[in-house]
């Protein structure tokens, strides 16, 4: 999928680096897992010329440490530990005149803490039942510093240091010691200082039964929690979807319920599951269109304004399955196939805001592979040739409020992938896995309805269509004016184990 876009603010340089260190060491009967991680993300804006105007820098330092222990007589086995991160972003600054800088959310810190315990138990005096149960507790905080500018949205804006910053009456001005722009220039206020904390409980139990001749069935209840994150709770700026978001400070966690039961089958030439969920979810955040005083949607800078909040109610239930066959006298064949159904609604709300918005569509994927046979003495072990396909239907159950989202239209994508271990001949090790991976082979434009890019169909609340809104999906008749997702992408993958690699003739590479 090859076009130019007319839209300025489109091009981004993205850099991503991670590195990552795992450890797993007995202790008495259990196991100790520590993993820690550190990854840096790179995010830059490019204008119609060649300067950065918004970019920013987010670091994590994931972790992870937990303690497994099973008991060899009561069926029990319990996992507990505790996981997080410590987060932190940097924005670029201005650029050199006569560019200015766009800020979405503010430089700020996010520490994230859980500790959980997970219990397995698998009663010796009930054949064929397994139970499950799980409690967690999650501390989220976060630190997000104040902003000003003078000169707003113009060529000599210029950041403020908020210690050279005073309010007279209603309005923000510069301090007599500042120097960046004289004293008592009036400032705006891209963003407040932020200091939230947010905690919640978790937990689920649930419980799996093998019923005869390979059947068994599923079921489990949860408890749920999220805390907002710094998006929803601070951006004021347009984003790359030509949108302009509005947090708000004083954003509730979500918390909810769910439950879901499923039927399965588990042979030794085919096996399928069946499940079917509910979620109820209190306080959803969503970003919602505003409306304008006047009438219509309404704009800021020319682009529609979202403004994030959390007082509605939300259901999202829906079904999922997959089929699976990998013929016990056919060892070379394996097809894969999975189904998922969505449907979501906001209670009390009106027809036009009632559904959830990106709700995703329903969707089939289906994959054939295709195993070789490993030779005697070669250095290839596990080589596989894949094929696969995507169906989306189209999405028209949509939160249509003010062109809040449009209705997507259906797709097909197909993809394909090879993959083999490289081995060493002496020992029969893995040296080395080597994975090439094609998504969207015929490389053909489409728009995931989960993409809030979408909203480039909608420029200003009209699209291809919009006489029979809700029924007719958004048609881009200019290439240059849409948005898509990824076009033919072609991923080369190789893993080097390092320490104790297995043995590899029988295994096959994932197909990712």
């Amino acid at each position: 999928m090859s076009y130019n876009s007319s839209l300025a603010s489109v091009y981004q340089i993205l850099d991503h680096d991670e590195v990552w260190w795992q450890n797993s060491i007995s202790v008495g009967l259990g196991r100790i897992g520590a993993d820690v991680g550190y990854t840096q993300s790179e995010r830059q804006e490019i204008d119609t010329g060649t300067v950065t105007e918004e970019g920013l820098t987010v670091h994590d330092i994931p972790y992870s440490l937990k303690y497994q222990v099973a008991g060899a007589n009561s069926g029990l086995k319990l996992t507990t530990g505790v996981n997080g991160m410590y987060e932190w972003s940097t924005d670029f600054g201005e650029p050199s005149a006569p560019y200015k800088g766009i800020f979405e959310i503010p430089n700020y810190t996010d520490v994230d803490a859980g500790g959980y315990g997970i219990l397995n138990w698998d009663p010796n005096g009930i054949k064929n039942l397994s139970l499950s149960g799980g409690l967690r507790y999650d501390y989220r905080t976060i630190t997000g510093q104040s902003m000003y500018l003078a000169n707003d949205n113009s060529s000599s804006q210029v950041e403020v240091p908020s210690g050279g910053v005073s309010q007279v009456g209603q309005s923000y001005v510069a301090n007599s010691n500042q120097s960046v722009v004289p004293a008592g220039t009036t400032l705006y206020q891209q963003f407040p200082a932020l200091n939230r904390n947010f905690t919640g409980v978790s937990g689920s139990i649930g419980a799996t039964y093998q019923l005869p001749e390979n059947n068994y069935i599923k079921a489990n209840l949860s408890k749920t929690f999220r805390a907002p994150s710094i998006l929803e709770l601070m951006s004021n700026e347009t984003d790359p979807a030509n949108e302009y978001k509005q947090g708000d400070i004083n954003l509730s966690g979500e918390s909810g319920y769910e439950v879901d039961v499923a039927y399965g089958y588990n042979g030794q030439d085919i096996g399928f599951e069946f499940d079917g969920f509910y979620n109820i979810i209190h306080n959803f955040i969503f970003a919602d269109r505003i409306s304008s005083k006047v009438s219509g949607d309404s704009l800021i800078g020319g682009v529609p304004v979202y403004h994030f909040g959390s007082s509605n109610t939300a259901i999202v239930e829906g079904i999922s399955a997959y089929f699976k066959i990998h013929p016990a006298d056919t060892k070379w064949l394996e097809v894969n196939n999975g189904f998922t159904y969505i449907y979501s609604y906001i209670l009390n709300a009106t027809d036009s805001t009632n559904h959830v918005p990106f709700t995703p569509a329903p969707r089939l994927t289906s994959e054939a592979k295709f195993k070789l046979n490993n030779r005697h003495n070669s250095i290839l072990s596990g080589t596989y040739i894949a094929f696969g396909l995507e169906k989306d239907w189209a999405q028209t159950q949509i939160y249509s409020a003010l062109w809040n989202e449009l209705p997507s239209s259906p797709y097909i994508l197909f993809n394909a992938g090879i993959g083999t271990n490289f081995v060493n001949r002496k020992t029969g090790k893995v040296m080395c896995t080597f994975i090439i991976n094609c998504t969207n082979l015929t490389n053909i434009a489409y728009m995931d309805h989960t993409s809030r890019e979408q909203y480039f169909w909608a420029y200003n609340g009209s699209y291809a269509g919009q006489a029979n809104y809700g029924l007719t999906p958004a048609v881009v008749t200019k290439p240059s004016e849409g948005i898509y997702n990824m076009g033919r992408n072609v991923g080369f993958k190789l893993l080097v184990p390092f320490g104790g690699s297995h043995k590899g003739h029988d295994d096959a590479p994932p197909s990712e």
